[in-house]
């Protein structure tokens, strides 16, 4: 014959879910009730709008002068720097550039030449070449030589290579 325990288990757990779901209901209406009433938190001060109308005109002088000096920036390198554009024929490979026409450089007297006109005309400038790879990705020019040479003609100056789709560092 089977007999009944002693201590009911029963007798131990509806009392504890009992208060175990009281706790989990306090713990839901935790967020309704709040931090409470605290002066920091209620009341707003003639003082806290006014440093924030002082943060807001400094911010906004602060954004005009930046606008000002990357103005001054850009109209000091215009002024200080003579740039010229040299391009890379995609079927060819030669390096040319446009005055009005297309005039092909095809070799270091002709990159020398062409260095000592743009100083005449620069006046003083600092010169910069950009040299631009063929936008036709699937042209194979220009050559492992013919890149070789363009980087020996160009010696001495500045320049830079500018390939399609991303920036060099040369």
């Amino acid at each position: 014959m089977i007999q009944l325990p002693k201590r009911s288990v029963t007798r131990f757990f509806i009392p504890l879910i009992d208060v175990l779901i009281l706790l989990f209901c306090v713990f839901l209406f935790l967020p309704m009730v709040g931090q409470g009433d605290t002066p920091d938190s209620s009341l707003i001060t003639k003082a806290d709008t006014a440093d924030k109308l002082k943060i807001a005109d400094s911010t906004s002088q602060l954004l005009k002068e930046i606008e000002k000096l990357r103005a001054e920036r850009t109209e000091a390198f215009k002024g200080a720097v003579f740039s010229r554009v040299l391009e890379i024929d995609s079927t060819t490979g030669e390096l040319f550039f446009r005055n009005p026409d297309k005039s092909i450089l095809k070799n270091k007297e002709d990159i020398s030449s062409l260095i000592n006109q743009d100083k005449l005309s620069s006046k003083g400038k600092e010169l910069f070449y950009m040299v631009l790879y063929p936008r036709d990705l699937d042209s194979s020019y220009p050559t492992r030589g013919q890149r070789e040479n363009y980087e020996r003609w160009l010696n001495g100056i500045v320049w830079s290579f500018d390939f399609p789709g991303f920036i060099s560092n040369r």
